[in-house]
């Protein structure tokens, strides 16, 4: 069997890129109302708080060519495209069973320099589990960062 000399270049290569293969930068998610339900998990309010203090001004200086964000496309009930796309904030929260993870939506308006709070997905059975219903419901930090 003939191997190729460049293939060590290639490989090497291929591992020096950290995770994109792994670690999609795009996800479609479908928001269907009545089957929106995250009752029995607990989620910590506090920590919830302080990944958006972290998430926020991150989001507003996006353009690097590496970030912890991935993009999220919101659909309603009715199929109906969401204005923009989302950004995730991923964080695991401590519980009894040693966490659970779940991610957090958060969208950066530029024009207000503000960060919009939408709610939080939970991760189970290999499927992401909405546990907002609509795009209401925002809460709003301000941020000293433009972007």
């Amino acid at each position: 069997m003939w191997i190729s000399s460049e293939l060590p270049v290639i490989v090497l290569f291929l591992f020096s890129v950290p995770c994109l293969a792994f670690h999609p930068t795009s996800l479609t998610i479908k928001w269907i109302s009545n089957e929106a339900d995250c009752s029995g998990y607990f989620f910590d309010h506090n920590m919830i708080a302080r990944s958006l203090e972290n998430a926020c001004p991150r989001e507003s200086n996006r353009g690097r060519w590496i970030n912890k964000f991935r993009e999220l496309q919101l659909y309603d009930g009715n199929d109906i495209e969401g204005p923009d796309p989302r950004a995730m904030w991923r964080i695991k929260v401590p519980n009894a069973q040693g966490g659970t993870l779940y991610l957090l939506v958060i969208h950066w308006d530029k024009k207000l320099s503000q960060c919009h709070y939408l709610g939080a997905l939970m991760h189970k059975s290999n499927k992401y589990i909405p546990c907002i219903n609509r795009y209401s419901e925002y809460v709003v930090i301000k941020s000293g960062n433009t972007a």
